[in-house]
């Protein structure tokens, strides 16, 4: 199993991310797969504090002043296909 098959089957299985949550380890070996240590370290990093705060939000809204249109929204638009708000 590759390293996008792990990341695939995390993201797509509820039972296999949970048991690789709990022991990374135990369930590559279980599964047959062999990443690389930082590949390994890598994930266990994606997936840990997940739910916690991202501590770069608060810098990007403090760099928007909604008193004046701001020129970056077109990018935005033609990126997402809507205004943010």
């Amino acid at each position: 199993m590759t390293l996008e098959q792990v990341v695939h089957r995390i993201a797509t299985d509820s039972a296999f991310s949970a048991a690789f949550r709990a022991d990374p380890e135990g369930t590559l070996r279980l599964e047959g797969a062999t990443l690389a240590r930082e590949e390994k370290e890598a994930l266990a990093a994606a997936l840990q504090n997940q739910n916690e705060p991202k501590a770069g939000w608060p810098w990007f809204e403090s760099q928007l002043d909604r008193s004046k249109p701001q020129a970056g929204w077109p990018w935005f638009e033609g990126q997402l296909g809507v205004r943010p708000t």
